[in-house]
């Protein structure tokens, strides 16, 4: 690879950890948010619908990369981070915190699917660790959101981190228009040729797929906290579980460059895909003070899997790399805007066990559709 493409990557990379941070930071402040806009904390999770339902509009974004350059809709998504980052920071209030953040979910989703098409395609042939640093670039953001966030709450003010995220978002924008753009001008693309290969089995059972293996996302990672909090965790034991289970994604997307380079991935993922179900199983099975060695290993192997999902749902429609793997983004928003919707009232029915419990099955279900479309693929 020349200077050009290492560049372009490492602006893929950094653009990936800044949106990763913003998103991943509210997670374990569920209790201090609702205290801010004076709500139950259970119900401070409905803050956030907007940024879920906002990122099911990322395929328009994903659509036009493919179409126009990945460049410029990468462009375009960060300054959507920008704007919603700005109104977070200057609009105090309940209104501008929803606004804000549904823009910045937009950003996030467009984004999540777009820096994967971008250095795959930047470097095909090194895809599996390139995606592996995708992985832990991620994985690193969601590790320094816990203290970022504990900041938060001494300081109390959130208009704080989103001055910075303001000003570093602006930063990026400058950089990335330095950065190559990828753009197969060789291909036409059609909408009706897109929905022609999008409406495959594969390419649906695939998306199906996705979002049963995305219901811990809100199940798990935003409620966590709030189980925490109801059994008498402090904030600071709270922030180190997060804390720890952040270090198991940093420690799969590790793995992840390392064994996708000697192993394919199709083989990989037909082991993978069953284990984070199998973690959550035991993660409510144990006592609590199993929670962070539990919480390291679910974050290691569900990081680790999601790290070649991408990759691999790359090649079911390479013409249309980054359509739909923003369609994959798309049905990970949709997840999350379903469990959202019904987490609070999940919550309440059966607790947190109720919830961990109908991850595991669709976990278990998602492995068992990917594993079969794996293998007709393989075949």
């Amino acid at each position: 690879m020349d200077k050009k493409m290492i560049f372009g990557i490492f602006i893929a990379l950094w653009i990936q950890f800044i949106a990763t941070v913003e998103m991943s930071i509210v997670m374990p402040l569920a209790p201090f948010i609702a205290q801010a806009y004076g709500i139950e904390a259970v119900y401070a999770i409905l803050l956030n619908i907007g940024f879920a339902l906002f990122g099911v509009l990322a395929p328009l974004l994903g659509y036009n990369a493919d179409k126009y350059g990945i460049k410029k809709m990468l462009l375009g998504a960060l300054s959507l981070f920008v704007l919603g980052s700005m109104m977070v920071a200057s609009v105090q209030n309940i209104t501008g915190y929803i606004m804000g953040r549904s823009l910045l979910g937009l950003s996030f989703f467009t984004i999540l699917g777009m820096t994967q098409t971008y250095i795959i395609k930047t470097a095909p042939h090194h895809a599996g660790p390139l995606s592996g640093m995708h992985r832990i670039v991620f994985a690193l953001g969601v590790f320094a959101s816990p203290w970022l966030g504990q900041v938060l709450v001494t300081s109390g003010s959130l208009q704080i981190l989103y001055n910075i995220l303001s000003i570093i978002g602006i930063i990026t924008l400058a950089l990335t228009s330095f950065a190559h753009e990828i753009q197969d001008l060789n291909t036409q693309r059609s909408l009706k040729d897109l929905l022609h290969t999008l409406n495959q089995k594969v390419v649906i059972g695939w998306l199906v797929a996705v979002f049963f293996n995305a219901l811990p996302a809100i199940f798990f990672f935003n409620y966590l906290s709030i189980y925490l909090n109801e059994l008498g965790w402090t904030g600071q034991a709270i922030t180190q579980q997060y804390t720890l289970t952040a270090f198991g994604s940093v420690l799969g997307g590790i793995l992840i460059v390392f064994i996708t380079s000697k192993f394919k991935l199709s083989s990989l993922l037909k082991v993978f895909l069953w284990i984070p179900a199998i973690m959550l199983a035991l993660f409510i099975s144990q006592d609590m003070m199993w929670y962070p060695i539990l919480g390291l290993s679910f974050g290691l192997f569900f990081d680790a899997t999601w790290g070649m999902v991408f990759p691999y749902a790359s090649t079911l429609v390479p013409y249309y790399a980054a359509t739909f793997l923003t369609l994959i983004s798309l049905v990970m928003a949709f997840t999350n805007v379903v469990t959202t919707l019904a987490g609070a009232w999940v919550y309440q029915l059966g607790g947190f066990s109720l919830m961990i419990w109908i991850c595991v099955i669709g976990g278990l279900l998602g492995a068992s559709i990917q594993v079969l479309i794996i293998k007709q693929k393989s075949a």
